[in-house]
């Protein structure tokens, strides 16, 4: 067992209130990630639940075992609904990093994300084994705002 500090999965002056020791073979069936629940209740967000048919970007790694679970929200354009998650710490660039799926087709996946799912564009969260973390970020909406 390895324990890894919290403050290394996301920088930005956030504060990390813990350290949470990882496996390094956990596997997602057997991990309870997060605290799901009412999240949107819960950080006083707007809620726009994905709908059903709607397209989600996936990325291939999540699944996988790596951790943390993370997720953004850009605003919906036609069948997307703007939802994009992926595991680890690095985000890639590459124009395959995401898979399209529908939501009703997110599989194990789905436990630990589909509260999270509720959140309005602008927000993001990564959970991983005892921690959640949810906040707003704006600058996930200043491209659809410069659209107009």
């Amino acid at each position: 067992m390895r324990t890894v500090p919290l403050s290394s999965y996301r920088s930005g002056g956030r504060r990390c209130l813990q350290d949470v020791a990882l496996v390094t073979s956990v596997r997602m069936a057997e991990t309870a990630l997060g605290r799901g629940g009412d999240v949107a209740g819960r950080f006083g967000a707007d809620r726009s639940p994905v709908l059903p048919g709607e397209i989600v970007g996936v990325a291939q790694a999540v699944g996988t075992g790596l951790l943390p679970i993370n997720g953004l929200r850009h605003p919906p354009a036609g069948r997307a609904c703007g939802w994009y998650i992926w595991a680890g710490e690095e985000l890639s660039s590459a124009a395959d990093f995401f898979e399209p799926r529908h939501v009703e087709h997110l599989g194990p996946l789905s436990q630990w994300v589909r509260p999270y799912l509720e959140l309005a564009p602008g927000w993001r969260f990564l959970i991983a084994p005892g921690y959640e973390d949810v906040w707003f970020d704006a600058g996930l909406l200043q491209g659809a705002q410069a659209g107009r």
